[in-house]
């Protein structure tokens, strides 16, 4: 597996499905990871229930989820699901020992934040959370690709995030050949 998008109660569903697709599209193998307090791997303990009450079956369970040579871990936004996010105590320390990349759009860069993975790193974060971020240099612009971080400020920003995804796992090449499968004008 190349990426792992993790996804909990709550999400913003367009924020998550946007970069699986895209990756996807792209070649990537991503797999998305339910983070919720259910105690079983089946179906309906991967089911997670989105920001706008849309049902998404994950991939795998954070119960099974073993980190592999995963090249990048995703953390998308929509409040609730971040904030269910950040109460996972094993999500946590799987963030935290991860050594290659992070991504986190809208609210999700509050959850990188709040371990401090920000630090020491440019971020940007939907309008109103930058106190989320810890001691990362805020920037209010759409995209932020600083280091092993990419941070997006909200859904508006998702396509350009995934791409910038598509780009850091494959080249820009790539990246413009999924940007030209949807019609989308780079920026």
């Amino acid at each position: 597996m190349e990426a792992s998008i993790f996804i909990a109660n709550g999400v913003e569903e367009c924020e998550a499905l946007l970069v699986v697709d895209l990756l996807r599209r792209g070649g990537i193998e991503i797999q998305t990871v339910a983070v919720n307090d259910a105690t079983g791997t089946d179906e309906k303990a991967r089911t997670i229930v989105s920001s706008h009450q849309v049902p998404l079956i994950c991939d795998v369970h954070l119960n099974s989820y073993v980190p592999s040579d995963e090249k990048v871990l995703v953390i998308p936004g929509g409040k609730l699901g971040v904030d269910n996010l950040k109460a996972s105590a094993k999500l946590s320390q799987i963030l935290r020992s991860h050594q290659e990349n992070l991504a986190a759009v809208c609210a999700g860069p509050t959850v990188l934040g709040a371990l401090g993975l920000l630090d020491e790193h440019k971020a940007t974060v939907y309008p109103g959370f930058q106190d989320g971020l810890g001691s990362a240099d805020y920037t209010d612009t759409g995209l932020i690709h600083d280091g092993r971080v990419i941070t997006a400020r909200a859904l508006g920003a998702s396509i350009d995030f995934a791409l910038e995804i598509i780009a850091l796992l494959r080249d820009e090449s790539q990246a413009q050949q999924v940007a030209a499968q949807i019609c989308y004008q780079t920026h």
